[in-house]
């Protein structure tokens, strides 16, 4: 994982110029992938973690189904509302 993550914004500011925004964070912000599956969930877990996306999925599945599909899969999509999406 990285020691540090920067991310840069921008956006217009008041009068209409652009304006850019840097912010360096100490670890990477936890954010749902635009790769991902099924919403990017699993894949934002995984790269804010460093698991590999596989055994995270595998191991997610097993558990979906050896709890059903309330407390994982209600979970999951409170997750996926949630989470702010990666941006590019």
């Amino acid at each position: 994982m990285a020691s540090s993550y920067r991310e840069r914004r921008e956006y217009r500011d008041y009068d209409g110029s652009w304006r850019y925004e840097e912010r360096t964070y100490d670890h990477i912000p936890l954010r749902r992938s635009r790769h991902g599956l099924v919403f990017g969930v699993c894949q934002g877990f995984a790269n804010w973690s460093g698991i590999p996306v596989g055994l995270l999925r595998i191991g997610f599945v097993i558990a979906l189904i050896c709890t059903g599909f309330f407390p994982l899969g209600f979970a999951y999509l409170v997750a996926a509302i949630v989470m702010k999406p990666e941006r590019y």
